[in-house]
């Protein structure tokens, strides 16, 4: 199996798990035989054909859903029929005319699935009771974007993020955690080409995304829940793709792909403040990444070499170095 895009979960036990998907659309995972450690899995197929890398979540009962975008343009999920264990449910269409997705989770348990529909305006549709269906159908929440991600508020209320026709970043809200109807959009300024957003531990978010110049840029909600949002500000470097991880100590980790191909990282200095470190490169050559963290606190990257194989990269210690070096998976 050649692999283009990865995707990694914690299962409800702590393993990690990596889904893939192949060259030709196929999806696959592999996963910790014990918590935070090897050896892995070898490679199973879970069926299907996707056009995107996935979007997984936990769901409260502990089973990982995972959802992509199928050859129809609609969207597509399969599940764990019990915690942290197969079989896999087989996939199921959620409808709708979607480009790209991801997923959250209500405070109240229930997933809730956002799409950037044909008209690049957002969708979003929902469990309507927690870890189960029917699912509500798409609604649209409007505005104009080119890529989204949803997090989380200190408050429960889920906030989505796009791109917008202009590069700058925009937000829409919901009004109370779990409820709509969802606040219209606003802009958060900027120039950027691909963004992420995390959660700081005092329940600040903070968007990263990536400038014309290639430069890694962030901004930050003033308060907990609150707005509004700081400017951007530069962390500099020269990265083509990104992803976020917060440390077991609350600090935040960004990880990049350079202009060579390599991994390199940046992180907060302290829990959920400056000043940043500075580039650090972890080499290796990847393609695309993705960062999660082990049960006993360490981080992990994933990335897809330039031969198609899954390879890895962890911290040797909780929230610190060094790393251990790449090591190829399939």
């Amino acid at each position: 199996m050649t692999a283009t895009a990865v995707t990694a979960a914690v299962n409800s036990d702590g393993r990690l798990e990596a889904f893939l998907r192949g060259t030709d659309g196929s999806v696959w995972s592999m996963w910790q035989t014990v918590p935070h450690s090897g050896p892995w899995s070898p490679t199973g197929t879970l069926g299907g054909v996707v056009k995107t890398p996935l979007s997984t979540a936990l769901n409260t009962n502990g089973r990982l859903e995972i959802f992509g975008i199928g050859t129809d343009n609609a969207a597509y999920h399969d599940w764990q029929t019990a915690p942290h264990a197969g079989p896999w449910s087989g996939w199921s269409g959620l409808g709708g005319v979607v480009s790209e997705l991801d997923i959250a989770v209500n405070t109240d348990g229930r997933l809730e699935l956002f799409g950037i529909g044909g008209n690049n305006a957002l969708y979003s549709n929902w469990q309507t009771a927690p870890h189960a269906g029917p699912w509500s159908g798409w609604y649209s929440l409007g505005g104009w974007i080119s890529q989204v991600f949803v997090a989380r508020n200190a408050d429960g209320r889920l906030e989505a993020f796009g791109i917008g026709a202009d590069h700058a970043l925009y937000s829409t809200w919901q009004p109370s955690a779990g409820a709509g109807p969802w606040s219209g959009w606003h802009s958060l300024g900027g120039w950027v080409s691909k963004v992420a957003v995390a959660c700081n531990t005092d329940g600040r978010l903070e968007a990263f995304g990536i400038g014309a110049d290639n430069a890694l840029y962030h901004a930050w909600q003033p308060s907990a829940g609150g707005g509004p949002w700081s400017g951007w500000s530069k962390l500099g470097g020269w990265i083509s793709d990104l992803t976020v991880a917060c440390n077991s100590d609350g600090r935040m980790e960004v990880f990049g792909i350079g202009s060579d191909g390599a991994l390199y990282d940046i992180w907060q200095t302290v829990p959920h403040g400056g000043p940043w470190s500075g580039w650090n490169r972890l080499g290796g050559w990847v393609s695309q990444i993705s960062a999660d963290r082990n049960s006993d606190g360490r981080l992990e990257v994933f990335g897809i070499g330039s031969d198609g194989a899954l390879y890895d990269i962890w911290q040797t210690v909780p929230h610190g170095g060094p790393w251990s070096g790449w090591n190829k998976l399939t």
